[in-house]
């Protein structure tokens, strides 16, 4: 978007990461492996400040892209977060941010 500041971009994408886990949450589910990796990116890079590597990986978890092979053969993703974990480091970032 034109002229939008770093903070109008960070609060978007921390309400389009709720609206994606609400969505997971109306479906009674937790996310899957794929789903879990790349909104889990979404949240660090939106913290780190990188906004587009943030929306990147929202559209990865949108479309359920596969997980790099190097990530995936790691044993820690075979228990992925749930939606509570995710939301509350969302919700770290944001009051970090101070969205």
């Amino acid at each position: 978007m034109v002229g939008e500041s770093d903070v109008e971009r960070a609060n978007r994408i921390v309400q389009r990461l709720h609206r994606m886990l609400q969505g997971i949450e109306r479906a009674q589910r937790n996310p899957n492996r794929r789903e879990a990796y790349h909104l889990g990116m979404a949240i660090e890079h939106a913290y780190a400040g990188e906004f587009a590597e943030s929306e990147q990986a929202i559209r990865s978890a949108e479309r359920v892209d596969p997980i790099p092979p190097e990530i995936a053969i790691q044993p820690g993703l075979n228990q992925p977060p749930t939606v509570a974990q995710l939301r509350a480091a969302l919700d770290q970032v944001a009051r970090d941010k101070a969205l």
